[in-house]
């Protein structure tokens, strides 16, 4: 994956909650052969030369733009080998800083794919001792005539006596090249931080409901079946526990207590919800997403089956003309198929594969062109359920992704070949007919159900590359991921317009984005939906060293509390007076560890910590200065810990504790039982080692720093 990693010797976040990781930077005497920088305008210096909307065309425009920390705005100095010249290669698309006319005089400045005397810069130092430069390239100077975001770089001719002309190479020290565990992790706790939502104390959610929530949920799910980390399961535990207060066991119908729902109409609101909740329970094994998903799926299968067509109609009520006639539509046919083939699995129910089987058949027959891979969005039928000639053949991000999901399932069952020949139909003609230079173009919007349509896809692209093989596909993930990724805004978090960079302003065109979850929940679909490699890659991220507050487990009225400068954007209060909060711990060996707790008070307080039932010892809280996350202290016990589960508790029979925002968890080392680097190195050359991120770790190469190791987390100091 081609990328540094700094020293993990103080890692002691979860990968998944770890927020932004900013590029540290330090300050050197000269430019260096293969160092990575961000081109720095000295007059604006939280600005940075950036390839405009992260493309990798050769020609795309060089701007400035506030620097997100993103490989799009650094660039990898390459020394000229028969000149004191630099040319600088940008680590995102791989080419390098020129100039955009045929002409360099008074030109803007774009990439190209080459080394040529067009990319080779004199640096004239102005301040070398902070890197400050003049860079100079064929005569003339490149100069920042403004540094509003989007503004354009330009070769002056002239030498100018201010410093418009002055440009600080900022040296980057941790940096990707490629799409990474990492990247996708920090897209995680930005989207998290910026949208979750606290209701009534314990329960959360995304948003105010609607489809789009249970569509959110599933990327949890992805983010879970990839990760298998229990902080997504908790997440879409209480996200779902929310909806189910205000919807119930039937889903037919509207919400209640402000939670908006509208399964009184659209049934295929209440399909998205059925996969979740099916792919919950088969996730979990837990019978409450099993019972909820198959029961609701009968009420709307009965409610809403066209004999006639052997399909489902769209809606109750809208779409439905005065004459009485209707839509049939993909949006509510193939989720609807999904469903039951998840149902089937969870229950062993084979009538429910042949209700999938049986509208996939009438959907490829009257919806879908099977020649060319495209999915049609509708056709209109009369009330005796005829076929009336009208219809709507638009194709869409999310009819292509479920049809070919529901393809990729049914030949998981039947092993029907046709199947999976469907389904990689279906994705040719979406990667052929609606992407520009490989990337999503469609659904360019940030507001409305459009904006959600491209996460539903790569869902289905994950399930068409595992199951069936179509590795040819992960590039073209990737690819959508890393583009992703380096169009964030300096938050985080990326819009649903793909195309294009988030805007520091939080707008696209008229409409806003900062209130947009649904949309942005398509990157990090993209994200955890990108297949990146090995089993250790996934199986690493379970190893927790964090857990947030607001994830344990409360007894009594322990309320969770909204605050940005928490970890995860949340912390627990009401901790105490009778009520507490635990988590379970897997030690990999019994052993010495060490619990750290993040509080913040006003007043000295105290808590008391238990181990597996048993009271440990009392500790003391001193004030931090305020009840929030702003000014936070931390209080540490070493805990004997036995092999396996470990339920660690915090509360205080009496009196309140502290607020408290996450705990950690740090194994000490006789834990790991290593002894120095070059003897590990040495013994265990021959054996797998991986950063707590999943990525190999050569046994030569290794520094100090926290590893897993034969399944455990091993620490070399």
């Amino acid at each position: 994956m081609g990328r540094t990693h700094p020293n993990h010797n103080n890692m002691k976040k979860s990968v998944l909650l770890s927020l932004l990781i900013a590029a540290t930077c330090s300050t050197h005497a000269a430019i260096e052969n293969g160092k990575v920088y961000a081109i720095v305008p000295v007059t604006d210096t939280t600005k940075a030369l950036f390839v405009a909307n992260a493309a990798t065309k050769a020609g795309t425009p060089i701007n400035i733009w506030t620097n997100t920390h993103v490989p799009a705005q650094q660039w990898r100095a390459v020394k000229s080998a028969n000149s004191n010249t630099y040319s600088f290669r940008n680590l995102y698309s791989g080419k390098y800083l020129t100039y955009s006319s045929s002409r360099p005089q008074g030109s803007g400045m774009s990439q190209e794919a080459a080394l040529s005397d067009r990319t080779r810069f004199l640096m004239r130092a102005v301040d070398a001792d902070n890197n400050v430069y003049r860079m100079r390239l064929a005569n003339n100077t490149l100069q920042a005539p403004g540094t509003a975001d989007g503004s354009l770089p330009v070769l002056a001719t002239n030498d100018a006596d201010n410093n418009m002309q002055e440009w600080r190479l900022v040296e980057v020290d941790h940096y990707y090249t490629n799409f990474c565990p990492e990247a996708r992790n920090e897209m995680m706790a930005a989207f998290l931080k910026q949208f979750i939502q606290v209701h009534n104390g314990n329960l959360l959610s995304l948003s105010k409901g609607g489809w789009g929530e249970a569509e959110m949920m599933e990327v949890l799910l992805d983010a879970y079946e990839e990760t298998r980390n229990d902080v997504y399961k908790t997440l879409f535990q209480k996200i779902y526990a929310y909806f189910k207060q205000g919807v119930g066991d039937y889903w037919d119908k509207g919400g209640q207590n402000g939670y908006d729902w509208f399964g009184y109409d659209f049934n295929d609101d209440v399909a998205w919800m059925v996969i979740a909740s099916a792919r919950a329970g088969h996730l979990f094994g837990d019978q409450v997403y099993i019972d909820d998903s198959k029961r609701n799926f009968d009420i709307i299968y009965k409610r809403c089956y066209v004999p006639q067509q052997g399909l489902l109609r769209w809606a109750e009520k809208s779409g439905v003309k005065d004459d009485g006639s209707f839509t049939i539509n993909s949006c509510v046919n193939g989720p609807m198929e999904v469903a039951a083939c998840y149902i089937a699995m969870n229950t062993g129910d084979e009538s429910y594969y042949e209700k999938a089987r049986d509208l996939y058949a009438q959907q490829r027959a009257k919806l879908a062109n099977i020649s060319t891979g495209q999915v049609y969005d509708c056709f209109r039928v009369n009330s005796d359920g005829i076929a009336n000639g009208e219809g709507n053949h638009w194709a869409s991000t999310y009819n292509q992704g479920t049809m070919m999901g529901a393809a990729v399932l049914l030949y998981n069952h039947y092993k029907d070949a046709t199947y999976k020949q469907d389904a990689e139909q279906i994705m040719s003609y979406t990667a052929n007919n609606m992407c520009d230079d490989g990337i999503i173009r469609v659904c360019q919007t940030v507001k409305g159900d459009l904006c959600g349509f491209k996460g539903i896809l790569m869902r289905y692209v994950r399930r068409l590359i595992i199951d069936c093989g179509a590795t040819q596909y992960t590039s073209w993930m990737k690819a959508n991921a890393w583009r992703v990724y380096n169009n964030r805004n300096s938050a985080g978090y990326t819009h649903s317009a793909w195309l294009t960079k988030s805007a520091e302003s939080l707008t696209f065109g008229s409409d806003t984005y900062n209130d947009s979850p649904f949309g942005c929940s398509t990157a990090i679909s993209a994200a955890f939906n990108t297949p990146l490699g090995t089993d250790a890659e996934t199986s690493a991220d379970t190893l927790h060293a964090v857990y947030e507050a607001e994830l344990c487990t409360p007894t009594g009225v322990c309320t969770i509390a909204r605050d940005a400068k928490a970890s995860m954007g949340m912390y627990m209060g009401y901790v105490g007076n009778g009520n507490t909060l635990s988590f379970d711990y897997f030690a990999p060996q019994a052993g010495t560890y060490q619990l750290g707790i993040h509080y913040m008070t006003l007043e000295d307080r105290s808590m008391t910590v238990s181990l597996n039932g048993a009271r440990v010892k009392a500790l003391a809280c001193p004030a931090t200065g305020a009840w929030d996350a702003s000014r936070q202290g931390m209080v540490t016990l070493d805990l004997s810990l036995i092999k396996g589960i470990n339920t660690i508790s915090v509360g205080n029979a009496s009196a309140y504790c502290p607020n408290i925002d996450r705990f950690e968890i740090t194994p000490d080392a006789t834990v790991t039982g290593l002894g120095p680097h070059p003897a590990i190195a040495q013994n265990h050359a021959n054996e797998k080692w991986y950063t707590l991120s999943g990525m190999s770790a050569n046994p030569s190469q290794r520094l100090k720093g926290v590893y897993i190791h034969q399944g455990r987390k091993v620490t070399i100091r």
